[in-house]
């Protein structure tokens, strides 16, 4: 569904999808449930400075039309059923860099990150060269296997301004908790050409917390299970068919880094939500078995100066992860030696 015009009358533009239209002509066709989404909005156009008043500030993005409506693509950012009219913050989801070796997440190099090739065509030795490689750039990397501990991306949520209030406990509980904007459970997509498992934080021993009485001011353990696979590639999603595409379902914990006002525990040493935290999840990918036609088919060789005199094969490839209503994409190279 899509605005053709709200400056007067609004008017929509509203299509079936393939699977609607066979209903219809089938005489079958019934609406039993709808979902609303905002992904076509741009909030950066909220501007609470407006010149006219506060009254105007959301006046550009009231005004932005949405031209066409689609049938092909699944809602990613997904309004709530209910909603309380308190509501003025929504989480939003970032990638925690900050607490790099604490609890085990790497930063991204570039804009992507890496993802080692540990099977296919490489074996033990090539996958060896290629760590090597990376560790003497000092780019961070996931080992691209199942073991118990490997090296994750951290991903935080929460209401990323302090407009809303400070990030504390009580803020957490009455503008996260108790508005249902929270979620424990995390869902990731990511292509089934390339990636064959993701691992995500187990809840049951892991945390996340600022303490003044722990090493650093940190009080976190991050721990990873493997996901549950619950969907595959060709499966229907919103009423149409997506290739290629593998979701899983994994697990989040309550951010418990909070606001301090001095010391070496405080918010801003360990956290990149600068407002009120809702939850952190953490992430491994596990490569499929790519062979040397994988990366002549979807990938780049690099030339030999893009990472200082190693010559290498990549595939970029996006994974999204959904927590409750906020969505984040990342970009995972997954490399090998040339």
């Amino acid at each position: 569904m899509a605005f053709l015009d709200n400056s007067g009358d609004i008017i929509l533009d509203a299509v079936l999808t393939d699977v609607g239209r066979q209903r219809m002509a089938r005489g079958e066709f019934r609406i039993v449930k709808f979902a609303l989404g905002d992904d076509e909005i741009d909030y950066g156009l909220y501007n609470k400075n407006h010149p006219s008043g506060s009254a105007y500030a959301d006046l550009e993005i009231l005004q932005t039309p949405v031209f066409e409506a689609t049938t092909n693509l699944p809602i990613k950012n997904m309004l709530p059923r209910s909603m309380s009219n308190n509501v003025l913050y929504f989480p939003v989801a970032i990638v925690n860099e900050k607490a790099i070796l604490k609890v085990g997440n790497i930063a991204s190099y570039n804009n992507v990150f890496h993802v080692l090739d540990t099977s296919g065509d490489t074996g033990t030795t090539a996958a060896t060269n290629i760590a090597t490689l990376l560790d003497g750039l000092n780019i961070g990397f996931l080992r691209g296997d199942s073991s118990a501990s490997p090296n994750n991306i951290l991903i935080e949520t929460g209401i990323n301004t302090t407009e809303a209030g400070l990030g504390t406990a009580g803020n957490q509980t009455s503008l996260i908790t108790g508005l249902n904007l929270g979620s424990p459970t995390v869902t990731i997509n990511a292509d089934s050409r390339f990636l064959d498992n993701v691992m995500t934080i187990d809840p049951s021993n892991s945390m996340f917390a600022n303490n003044a009485g722990e090493t650093n001011g940190l009080d976190a353990q991050i721990n990873m299970v493997m996901a549950t696979k619950v969907t595959t590639q060709g499966t229907t999603i919103a009423g149409g068919t997506v290739s290629n595409i593998s979701s899983f379902r994994g697990n989040t914990i309550t951010n418990k880094v909070y606001a301090n006002s001095s010391g070496n525990n405080t918010q801003a040493n360990f956290s990149n939500i600068t407002g009120i935290p809702a939850e952190v999840t953490a992430i491994s990918l596990v490569p499929t078995r790519l062979t040397t036609q994988n990366y002549t088919d979807s990938g780049t060789t690099s030339d030999s100066t893009t990472y200082s005199g190693g010559t290498v094969n990549f595939i970029d490839t996006v994974v999204e992860c959904v927590v409750g209503m906020t969505t984040k994409q990342i970009v995972a190279r997954i490399i090998r030696i040339a």
